[in-house]
């Protein structure tokens, strides 16, 4: 049997900083409805985060007006599509489908946990932001080496403690000039927290070697400071700017710190033990999967839309070998059984996310029995958010986003497939969508006219940048922050029956 006590983990979650900061991130807060469809809303911020953190087409990639109607003609068209399909088709009802919606439910109720119980609970020290601030004004000059281990980086320190006995030591098999870097490192919230920590939290002489610093999870970082050169902060706008970029830096330091305690609190005491035969089965089975596909797999949208195929591991669920170990004992927690199926049910709400993103053939086993103890983890840290209340309008909003989206992609797919279309059109999507699903649309505006209402006064504020992006979280089941952006009308007319109403209506207070 391979037993692992007192399960603790490094969660990462990293907080992005756009229109809304983090400190308001998954709170329950006011996010005023800027249309209703029906039943359905879309309130100001799913708007922003639909058109803003994924890449919208190019017939409405500007930051035009009319570009903007094409936007919210698409969204309002996804709700169209998904009140069409209805809550009770075959694809919605689909246990896996309802497992992902599940997941991604669990997913938001999680980082309110993160948000509530550890960013906001944060209480900084402003000696120490001072003292960064003065120390900020350096740029820094440093000769860098990377290693694969923390042992191997040690041992460097130890025979190089000065750049100038590296050639005494090239015969000892550590690295020759030419693998060593130099660059400038100046105050930058891009740069890794390992690094500024080093430079900037504490002073430091010229000559000094730091280290072994941790970068990403298989990588540690050895360097001498050269010297530096003082780039002043002169105007009050620049202060204040850097205060807010340090502030925000300890903050999230502190955050990662509250959030490790939490994880230890819910995972103190708990055990884990994996039958090793039938552990060893699972790794021969799953090992060729997650390697050929780089080992950190998301459920995919066609695995949603075809639910009897299981994308998230991309086998068929009428592999024999697997089906053949589903009764069998993977793991007992706490006492409790956890067969092969039950394990791989968990898998439909949330998907594994394996720490390394490089996985060795030898190492995959050691690698799934850390991806399957910080599912584990997980279990039980939406547990406490439940349990905290945390399944909020905010939550019920992220996951009514993506029901409809996928809903609506259900009935757009199967308005396609009805269709005879037409071969010459091929990816050109702006034709297809111009010729097949323009008139789809134009005529549920006509349906849906009079429950559409649109507020005007917020609409017209709006404002969209020209910059693609795509937001992902690292270290999540589920890292896409928002679904695609809806490919469903080229249409800029906002032709609906109502398009302004009283802001009482729209449950909006001054």
């Amino acid at each position: 049997m391979i037993i692992i006590k007192n399960i603790t983990r490094f969660f990462l979650i990293i907080c992005i900083y756009f229109s809304v900061g983090c400190s308001k991130k998954g709170s329950d807060t006011i996010d005023p409805i800027l249309a209703r469809i029906g039943s359905k809303t879309i309130t100001v911020n799913e708007f922003i985060y639909r058109a803003e953190y994924t890449p919208r087409p190019v017939y409405c990639r500007g930051s035009t007006y009319i570009h903007k109607k094409i936007v919210l003609n698409s969204l309002i068209a996804e709700k169209m599509l998904a009140l069409e399909a209805g809550d009770d088709n075959e694809f919605i009802t689909n246990n896996n489908v309802q497992a992902y919606i599940k997941g991604r439910r669990e997913q938001a109720m999680r980082e309110i946990l993160y948000t509530k119980d550890a960013y906001e609970t944060v209480v900084l020290d402003t000696p120490q932001i001072l003292e960064t601030l003065n120390l900020s004004e350096r740029v820094y000059s440093i000769t860098y080496v990377f290693f694969k281990e923390y042992s191997s980086a040690k041992s460097f320190i130890a025979n190089v403690p000065k750049l100038d006995t590296l050639a005494i030591n090239q015969q000892m098999g550590f690295p020759t000039p030419e693998n060593l870097q130099t660059r400038t490192v100046s105050w930058n919230e891009t740069e890794h927290d390992s690094v500024l920590h080093a430079l900037y939290t504490k002073p430091i002489v010229v000559g000094q070697v730091l280290g072994p610093l941790k970068i990403e999870k298989e990588n540690y970082l050895v360097l001498y400071v050269n010297g530096w050169k003082e780039k002043l902060i002169i105007t009050d706008k620049q202060f204040q700017s850097r205060w807010v970029d340090i502030s925000g830096y300890y903050k999230r330091q502190s955050a990662q710190r509250n959030y490790d305690e939490i994880i230890q609190m819910v995972m103190r005491g708990r055990s884990i033990i994996f039958e090793r035969n039938t552990f060893s089965k699972f790794i021969d089975i799953l090992a060729p999967i997650y390697l050929d596909t780089g080992g950190n797999n998301g459920m995919a949208l066609n695995s949603i839309l075809r639910p009897e195929i299981d994308g998230e591991l991309g086998y068929n669920s009428s592999n024999n070998d697997l089906k053949s170990l589903y009764r069998n004992v993977l793991f007992r927690l706490d006492g409790s059984i956890w067969t092969v199926e039950n394990f791989f049910e968990k898998l439909k709400s949330h998907p594994l996310v394996f720490r390394k993103k490089t996985i060795e053939n030898h190492e995959f086993g050691e690698q799934l029995k850390y991806a399957i103890v910080d599912l584990i983890t997980d279990h039980y840290l939406t547990e406490k958010a439940y349990k905290s209340g945390y399944n909020n309008n905010s939550v019920l909003r992220t996951e009514q986003m993506w029901k409809d989206n996928i809903n609506a992609l259900y009935e757009k797919n199967r308005i396609l497939n009805d269709c005879e279309l037409d071969s010459s059109i091929g990816s050109n999507y702006a034709r297809l969508i111009k010729t097949y699903l323009d008139p789809v649309v134009d005529s549920l505006q006509a349906k849906y006219s009079e429950s559409v209402k649109i507020n005007t006064d917020i609409f017209e504020n709006l404002k969209l940048s020209r910059i693609d992006m795509i937001v992902a979280q690292d270290n999540l089941p589920y890292p896409v922050k928002v679904p695609s952006f809806p490919l469903l009308t080229t249409d800029h007319i906002l032709d609906y029956g109502v398009k302004k109403v009283l802001k009482e209506e729209m449950g909006i207070s001054d």
